[in-house]
């Protein structure tokens, strides 16, 4: 169970229903929902799918109309019809809007059920008569009469419509389902007996209509796309026509409701007076009660003039937004990103359709990309992407200017879009090639816990503290990332340092096994793309102070000592290394040279600059530090074990230099070493009689350590 399906748990349904839709995301809404149906909570359900409904998020991978429906259904189980044919006419405006008629013709004969449910059965048999004549090979039309009319006390009509569905499958059934309906007629004929009929309650005219309608062999030639008289007759009729129609129409009310939303919503008559005629219409039996259209007022109130230029693809699920109310939408930063989104997808597009109103959308669109809260707010530099995503597919190339000034001053979010493609796209020259990416590498989101902004960075190997690792896992709090770069990270809006989360993508590419990921790099390089996971991935245990320890967390410790003893030469050393076991080599050579500066009589100092310029850094000056070493060294050597034995790797990184192999820093041992968690213990170099043991390094540092307190003293 979710945090978010609990806060609406504690909600009552008139709580839920009164919440601002444009507060919450539809997926979000749709999870809730459906977890409280399958809870059995069916009020809290409706009261959510309700929010759903009447927000104007539109996602193209949720199936709208079925909630929409099921809404009607589970109103209709309640006994609260007029509720059920409210939501069932919007079930309907939303398959007409969003052009899914394939779904519609059985919202036809499902509407005639639900008017035969609650009891009207002029209207429900009315429209069920009219479904019919466009359509009478449909039978499962004559199921839903079957089922619903025997057991209301019209069951000779229930029969004749099973008797007719028989017919149609004894010529043609492959869906085998004649079997079931012949079940069918036998229960009709069973309610039947004994009980007297109602037949002769309903309006003759309709069970005339009726009866011819279930003679038909052959329906209209348009079938589901034809208009039965009399709303046919208002795509051609002049204004004197008109006014007779409007009287006929309005006398027979709801019955033709569906028709004539079918017309308000077809392109083809949107040329003609036919569709605002249609909603005119539409209008009248809304204020008069006469038909359960409720759920359309929003729509109903925008339909006179030019509303269908209202309407887009991008957001709304009835009708339409104007442009003022798409502009209030996309600058209001406490909605939903994603609605603010289409609001301005739909602004864009409404500046192609809208001519007029192109100067107007291109001010609203120009004051999003340059007003204070596009400097200021972290939602907004996605805001900003998004819509430089969305105006680089128009041509609205007169954003330019302002487009390049928001990425100069890095306020786009660069998962979604770069000058460069926004340049590329409009024909423009290309200002800012994307940067030479370099091979071998990481390419990582990281986001800013300090200001939340997202950027990638480049990175060759990641170390991975173990330990971190299993206390982020069991939720506990961390002061730094597991996942540590070979390079500080900075924040280039805020500047915090080393303070970052890795994008679930990022973590993914981190964490797949090695050759996994070595095959898919290579799989995007033979298809000409940028292999973005070519770096290296390093597991480790890592200590500081005899304890375990994040390695960003002890060069923190170590340079509040440095400050402290700026003279100390083994801190130095000691925090070189730590740069050095988290590939950050150029630190630990920048920081060994400044600690010769300042301890220039520490031989071991003088020995780990040595091979951190062997490696890293200037091979001559290595050679000279090599031999200024081990003078040093060999004086001591009489007295101390461990001084002959760094006389030894002084010789030995002598030899490598002229081998041109790596120096002896590999053998050493040092405070802070990692061990892979997966490599055997011979692919970790170690010193063995020539080298420091990890005891001695401590003693060596402990006796240090106490000396450096006397002097304090």
């Amino acid at each position: 169970m979710t945090t978010k399906h609990l806060d609406f748990a504690q909600l009552t349904p008139e709580e839920i229903r009164a919440l601002n839709p444009f507060h919450h995301d539809d997926n979000d809404l749709v999870d809730i929902a459906y977890d409280f149906k399958n809870e059995g909570d069916i009020e809290r359900y409706m009261a959510v799918a309700e929010v759903l409904l009447h927000s104007p998020d539109h996602s193209d991978l949720l199936a709208y109309d079925e909630i929409y429906w099921d809404l009607a259904r589970e109103n209709e189980h309640q006994g609260d019809y007029a509720a059920a044919l409210q939501w069932h006419y919007a079930y309907l405006a939303y398959l007409l809007q969003h052009r899914m008629f394939s779904e519609a013709p059985s919202a036809y004969w499902e509407l005639a059920e639900l008017y035969l449910q609650a009891g009207d059965v002029n209207t429900g048999l009315s429209i069920a008569n009219r479904y019919i004549r466009m359509n009478p090979r449909d039978v499962f039309v004559y199921n839903m009469l079957g089922v619903i009319l025997p057991p209301k006390g019209y069951g000779h009509l229930g029969y004749e419509a099973l008797e007719r569905a028989i017919a149609l499958l004894e010529k043609e059934d492959p869906d085998h389902l004649k079997e079931q309906f012949e079940d069918l007629r036998k229960e009709a004929r069973e309610q039947m007996a004994g009980k007297p009929d109602a037949s002769e309650s309903i309006d003759p005219r309709i069970l005339a209509e009726y009866r011819e309608a279930l003679r038909l062999e052959e329906g209209h030639p348009e079938q589901m796309n034809a208009y039965l008289p009399p709303v046919d007759a208002l795509i051609d009729a002049d204004d004197d026509q008109y006014a007779v129609l409007r009287e006929e129409i309005l006398a027979q009310g709801k019955v033709l409701a569906v028709d004539l939303l079918r017309l308000a919503f077809d392109q083809t008559h949107w040329e003609t007076p036919a569709s605002r005629r249609a909603t005119a219409l539409l209008r009248e039996l809304r204020a008069s009660g006469m038909t359960e259209l409720d759920e359309l007022a929003r729509w109903l109130d925008q339909t006179e003039g030019d509303w269908q230029s209202l309407l887009s693809k991008h957001i709304g699920k009835i009708g339409g937004f104007t442009t003022s109310e798409l502009e209030a939408i996309a600058l209001n930063t406490e909605y939903k990103l994603f609605i603010r989104v289409q609001a301005i997808e739909a602004l864009a597009e409404r500046s192609q359709i809208r001519r007029e109103e192109r100067e107007r959308i291109l001010g609203i669109l120009r004051t999003l990309l340059t007003r204070p809260e596009a400097h200021e707010l972290v939602e907004e530099e996605s805001i900003v992407g998004y819509l430089i995503a969305t105006v680089d597919e128009t041509d609205l190339v007169e954003l330019y200017p302002d487009v390049k000034a928001a990425f100069d001053e890095d306020r786009v979010d660069p998962r979604i879009t770069n000058l460069a493609f926004v340049e590329k796209q409009w024909g423009l020259p290309i200002t800012a090639p994307e940067p030479e990416e370099p091979r071998e590498s990481f390419r990582l989101l990281l986001k800013c816990t300090q200001c939340g902004r997202r950027r990638y960075h480049f990175v060759k190997h990641v170390s991975i503290d173990a330990t971190t690792l299993e206390r982020k896992n069991a939720g506990e709090p961390i002061e730094y990332s597991p996942y540590i770069m070979d390079h500080e990270i900075v924040c280039p809006k805020c500047g915090a340092r080393e303070q970052y989360e890795l994008d679930p993508i990022s973590t993914l590419g981190l964490i797949m096994p090695t050759e996994t990921r070595r095959k898919l790099a290579a799989i995007s390089e033979e298809q000409g793309m940028k292999p973005f996971l070519g770096g290296e991935v390093h597991y480790a245990q890592f200590t500081a102070f005899n304890r375990p320890m994040h390695p960003l967390a002890a060069i923190k410790e170590y340079k509040r000592l440095i400050a402290e003893e700026p003279h100390d030469g083994e801190l130095y050393v000691r925090l070189s290394n730590i740069y050095r076991r988290l590939y950050r080599h150029q630190d630990a050579l920048e920081l060994l040279r400044k600690g010769q500066e300042a301890d220039p009589y520490s031989a071991e100092l003088i020995f780990h600059r040595a091979m951190a310029e062997h490696d890293f850094g200037d091979k001559k000056m290595a050679r000279r530090l090599y031999l200024q070493a081990k003078q040093m060294f060999k004086s001591l050597a009489s007295f101390d074990a461990e001084a002959l034995n760094m006389r030894w790797l002084c010789d030995y990184g002598l030899r490598a230099l002229e081998r041109d192999v790596p120096s002896p820093w590999g053998l050493e041992t040092v405070e802070m070493e990692p061990e892979s968690m997966d490599a055997r213990p011979e692919e970790t170099p170690r010193s063995k009689s020539k080298g420091l043991s990890r005891r001695a390094a401590r003693k060596k540092g402990s006796r240090k350590k106490k000396h450096r307190k006397r002097r304090r003293r």
